[in-house]
């Protein structure tokens, strides 16, 4: 993953081999928010700006993909399309997120997600992200 500045040309390496794909920036925070692809498996991931580091919030199951992230210019809220092997959600976005920080004990890194039929919801824990 490279860095350019467009006006002087300039490049910069951020990650080496990180995989990440599917990307969305936080137009509120300019976090960027990507799929990063290991071991045959996905995981929604986090890079705040600066972005140098990358925070997994959640492992989606095998065969579980992610794509098409968009955010809300109010930043709160995330849309997406779940694409499953198991599982045929039909066309369209069928991911709704609420990005804001939630309250939640030290130390507890959780990211947890509720399958229906026709939606998956996402409710994103984090702190200042």
């Amino acid at each position: 993953m490279w860095a350019v500045d467009i006006p002087s040309g300039e490049s910069e390496r951020l990650f080496q081999n990180a995989r990440i794909g599917n990307l969305a920036i936080n137009p509120q925070n300019h976090a960027l928010w990507g799929v990063q692809i290991r071991h045959s498996q996905s995981a929604l991931v986090i890079l705040p700006f600066p972005y140098r580091n990358i925070l997994p919030l959640t492992a989606l199951p095998v065969g579980t993909i992610l794509t098409q992230l968009q955010i809300h210019p109010n930043g709160k809220s995330m849309l997406a399309t779940l694409r499953s092997n198991a599982i045929s959600y039909g066309k369209g976005p069928f991911v709704v997120g609420d990005l804001s920080p939630h309250a939640r004990s030290a130390g507890e890194r959780k990211f947890p997600y509720h399958l229906s039929q026709q939606l998956f919801r996402l409710k994103f824990f984090s702190e200042k992200l």
